[in-house]
């Protein structure tokens, strides 16, 4: 009571301390008389500030997870973008030039091209130099080297070319072509002596030349075997010689 109570009081708090610093002890809690001393199970500094650390943790956690689903969404829908730009370009109607003289690459923008081949061309930079693809090779060429390819009318347009595939081939590039043996192609262009460039069904891309032989127009039989002619004439010889084995042995 009084001056004494307090008195007790911080003497009973020096001596926590004391005994607190000193080791002895790890906890020493001071109560006045008359005060309810705190429950043992009652979390102490420690005990409280691991587990803010959690529930810190725990939150981060969470964002993190949200944080990477959005992620995930906004790369997913980045990608369905550019696959949908991508198709949108690839259906987009391409403008072709056809190859007047022969050009070398002077270097790795620039783009080597042949007398006859049709290339795509990709842009218009300038007036002495253009953008153009041909396969998966794509760069610069003198504009004076090539002539476009105008769109004519259908009177004026040449009679459509058709080729049917005698051996399977898989593209290995996004501007090849696959094929399988029997399928009948429309010719595009076939100016390059090792690859054609043709069209079937909604896809067009090169492939190689010699996988496919030219047709005539009035030539539909989508499944015409094109070697199965080499085995017709050993089966007419073997006929003939059957046939003349039975007329001998009539003759005996």
């Amino acid at each position: 009571s009084g001056d004494g109570g307090g008195g007790a009081k911080s003497a009973s708090a020096a001596l926590a301390a004391s005994l607190t610093k000193s080791g002895k002890v790890k906890k020493v809690t001071v109560v006045a008389v008359g005060e309810e001393a705190p429950s043992d199970n009652s979390p102490g500094k420690g005990e409280g500030d691991d587990g803010k650390k959690k529930d810190k943790d725990k939150d981060k956690a969470k964002k993190d997870d949200k944080r990477e689903k959005d992620k995930a969404k906004q790369d997913a829908a980045a990608a369905a973008d550019k696959k949908e730009k991508k198709e949108k370009k690839r259906k987009k109607k391409r403008e072709k030039a056809k190859v007047l003289f022969d050009y070398d690459a002077d270097g790795d923008t620039e783009l080597t091209i042949k007398q006859g081949w049709v290339i795509d061309v990709l842009a218009k930079t300038n007036e002495d130099w253009w953008e153009g693809r041909y396969k998966d090779n794509v760069g610069f060429f003198p504009r004076n080297y090539v002539e476009m390819i105008d769109d004519k009318s259908d009177d004026d347009k040449k009679p459509t070319r058709r080729a049917r595939v005698l051996f399977d081939y898989d593209a290995t590039g996004a501007t090849e072509l696959t094929i399988q043996t029997g399928q009948i192609v429309t010719v595009i262009d076939d100016s390059n002596p090792d690859w054609m460039e043709g069209q079937y069904a909604n896809a067009v891309g090169f492939f190689p030349k010699n996988y496919v032989e030219l047709i005539d127009d009035d030539d539909d039989d989508g499944g015409h075997n094109p070697v199965a002619g080499v085995f017709d004439d050993d089966d007419d010889d073997s006929s003939s010689s059957s046939s003349s084995s039975d007329d001998d042995d009539d003759d005996d």
